[in-house]
């Protein structure tokens, strides 16, 4: 009776054992699910704001692009104003040339009639 009692004591106890190492495994199984979808989360994350900053790198370069436009732009007036200005000096130095010739002819018109007067 003595042995037999321990015996049974013995597989009690060996039945316990593989109990817990089965919950332990089932946990580290839970474990390497958790990390594998925090790992995903994480790399989705990360993919997100690389998304983002190329983004806005591109707004940042269509921004510059646009004010190299604009500069262009002013540029362009600048040269339109700038002709226009010296097409005006043309008109003017012209008009100047006009006018001293007009002056020229009319001084040599008196000229003329002076030396008529003397004649």
């Amino acid at each position: 009776m003595g042995v037999f009692s321990s015996s049974s004591s013995s597989t009690s106890s060996s039945t316990t054992t593989s109990a817990s190492s089965s919950s332990s495994s089932s946990s580290s199984s839970k474990q390497r699910l958790l990390s594998k979808g925090l790992q995903k989360a994480l790399q989705q994350q990360q993919q997100q704001q690389q998304q983002q900053q190329q983004q806005q790198q591109q707004q940042q370069q269509q921004q510059q692009q646009q004010q190299q436009q604009q500069q262009q732009q002013q540029q362009q007036q600048q040269q339109i104003h700038l002709s226009a200005v010296g097409l005006q000096q043309q008109q003017q130095q012209e008009q100047q040339q006009q006018q001293q010739q007009q002056q020229q002819q009319q001084q040599q018109q008196q000229q003329q009639q002076q030396q008529q007067q003397q004649q």
